[in-house]
């Protein structure tokens, strides 16, 4: 989880989600697809991942500029990362993840938003990991007014198994993707 901060006098604003789908081995590196960023002042665009063994990617781009790795979580069989970029150029443009050692799952999003503080985009952030079924849970403590969290949470689960995620009171969920890790 994370939770970007707007600048004093100004709201954020979403603007856009894509996923990249599901991937199943054999996936080759470097995994992409296109994401739209609109012309908003103050943007950030936010990519996580979710995946099974493998590494975690060894970098991400956004229309050829480095993105930066927020965190990284995992309880050594899933691992999640978040990634950012402040002040992505708009239009349409590639993302493009590389990795040293595939997945063998992956599942893969973007989000971007505007009214983003730009020197000072992350107010909080956190994370978990855990190898036992139970409810995921983290503690994120946001100290300023008008923000937003961005999480990714990542689950094994059989097959057979279904999953419900239900945001908590007064969230907005933009993206729920799915896939068996």
């Amino acid at each position: 989880n994370f939770d970007p901060v707007a600048p004093s006098g100004s709201n954020i604003a979403f603007d856009a989600v894509s996923d990249r789908g599901t991937l199943i081995a054999p996936i080759t590196s470097p995994v992409s697809w296109n994401h739209t960023v609109g012309s908003g002042a103050n943007r950030i665009l936010l990519v996580t991942t979710s995946q099974r063994a493998g590494a975690i990617p060894t970098g991400v781009t956004y229309g050829g500029t480095p993105m930066t790795m927020l965190r990284s979580d995992s309880n050594t069989v899933i691992f999640t990362t978040i990634w950012y970029l402040v002040n992505p150029a708009a239009g349409t443009n590639q993302i493009r993840m590389s990795y040293s050692s595939v997945p063998l799952h992956l599942q893969a999003n973007a989000i971007s938003l505007s009214g983003v503080h730009q020197t000072s985009p992350i107010n909080a952030q956190a994370g978990a990991n855990a190898v036992s079924p139970g409810p995921a849970t983290v503690n994120l403590n946001a100290t300023t007014s008008n923000t937003w969290i961005v999480d990714v949470v990542a689950l094994r689960t059989a097959a057979s198994e279904s999953i419900t995620m239900t945001p908590m009171t007064n969230r907005v969920e933009r993206e729920n993707s799915q896939t068996v890790l």
